[in-house]
């Protein structure tokens, strides 16, 4: 028994794309990336919009699909001058019209 029978999946962003490198090698596993990233995924919520599933075939295929976080589109955004910040999702009202009432102060 290696690892208590357990694998770590790193996820890696690159161009527009996201890799599943697993920290073992998986002998006649195939790994296939659904995810799509998305700069309205929560930093810390990710994990909650990524759903593993076994794919029925003739070879096993561990297929993730879901949504991660796109780490890039948070840097393009704030590159620009009138960037101020994304929000969590869902948005509570109440803190969205705290920072509006914060930003348009003079």
């Amino acid at each position: 028994m290696a690892n208590f029978n357990a694998v770590t999946l790193r996820l890696r962003p690159q161009a527009r794309e996201v890799l599943i490198v697993p920290d073992i090698a998986l002998p006649g596993v195939t790994l296939s990336s659904r995810l799509v990233l998305d700069e309205g995924a929560e930093c810390n919520g990710w994990k909650d919009e990524i759903t593993p599933f076994m794919a029925e075939g003739e070879s096993p295929v561990l297929v993730m699909s879901g949504k991660y976080m796109d780490g890039g589109m948070t840097d393009l955004f704030a590159q620009e001058g009138n960037f101020k910040g994304f929000f969590a999702k869902p948005v509570v009202l109440a803190q969205l019209q705290r920072k509006v009432e914060e930003l348009t102060k003079r």
